[in-house]
């Protein structure tokens, strides 16, 4: 006689994948959501996601335990899946085009339904099969096992000393949005110089930035290991009329298809950088690189870093 074969699972539908992807999330993480918190991330009504997570339950995905809810075998895979899917989703959006980091997150969720595995596999193995996401957030390898990456919160980040950022939560989407319009990125080098009433001071490419404590919060930061980004780099907006630096390097927040135009013009480490002129309405602005006078757009300049000093020969 041939062995019994279990049969499929009812798959769920998108938010369910919603809540299967969520709750693996928080377990990779070491913790869980009771069905209230659970709501309030995934933003819906209590009795919404109550019927739903039931029905994962009746169908086999999910188990309830206390308050919570628990992922069983099937569902732990779908959602790992869910999740690697999304990453390399927002990997693909922010290296290859020119959509606003703050929109990666939402596109992600419209498409990570409709990846199979293999689909997934062949993006990773596109992408070069990328350990993070555009956040910092790790990414399950093909077997779904990932090493979930824990940094203290600038929060708690002693005063004075620099750090550089790690991760960035995307969500609130509306927090994510201020810190990505100031520059903040994974890669960011960064000081804590002060705190206010609501909020934290921070120095960051030579600006003096003030986050509120929603912003902070979604900050992650480490120590900057020997020969790391300096904290006295500046943007080269900042650059006087008739001033000149040195490129240090892109400004992290800056992917894709915009950074490699950045690089084609010359505009690489150790490149020595002279602010000519600047046109009657302030924008563009024109360079001496390399011997070349090269115009750029004034957003263009908020993206590139450069230090005071003499380009190496």
């Amino acid at each position: 006689m041939a062995p019994a074969t279990t049969p499929p699972l009812p798959p769920p539908d998108a938010f369910g994948d919603d809540i299967l992807k969520r709750l693996a999330e928080r377990e990779a993480d070491g913790r869980a959501d009771d069905i209230e918190t659970l709501a309030g991330t995934l933003e819906v009504p209590k009795d919404r996601l109550t019927r739903a997570i039931e029905q994962l339950a009746r169908d086999g995905w999910v188990v309830r335990a206390e308050s919570r809810y628990e992922l069983t075998e099937p569902g732990r895979v779908r959602g790992r899946h869910l999740l690697r899917s999304h990453r390399l989703l927002e990997t693909r959006l922010a290296r290859e085009t020119g959509l606003a980091p703050e929109k990666w997150h939402a596109t992600a969720d419209r498409a990570e339904h409709k990846l199979t595995p293999e689909a997934a596999n062949a993006l990773a193995d596109a992408l070069g099969n990328p350990r993070f996401d555009p956040h910092g957030d790790p990414i399950p390898d093909r077997d779904g096992r990932f090493s979930p990456a824990t940094a203290p919160m600038l929060l708690d980040w002693p005063e004075g000393h620099p750090a550089f950022i790690v991760h960035l939560e995307d969500e609130p989407p509306a927090l994510y949005a201020n810190l990505h319009k100031a520059g903040l990125a994974p890669g960011t080098t960064v000081r804590r110089i002060g705190r206010t009433l609501d909020g934290v001071q921070i120095e960051a490419d030579g600006r003096t930035l003030t986050l509120s404590l929603g912003e902070a919060g979604l900050v992650h930061v480490a120590a900057p290991a020997a020969g790391r980004a300096s904290i006295s780099r500046r943007r080269l907006a900042d650059l006087a009329p008739g001033g000149a630096g040195v490129i240090a390097g892109l400004a992290p927040v800056i992917r894709g298809r915009a950074r490699q135009r950045l690089l084609d013009l010359g505009l690489v480490p150790g490149t020595s950088i002279v602010r000519e002129f600047t046109a009657a309405l302030r924008s563009p602005i024109a360079y001496r690189v390399r011997g070349t006078l090269v115009a750029l757009r004034r957003e263009q300049t908020e993206e590139i870093l450069i230090e005071a000093g003499e380009a190496k020969a």
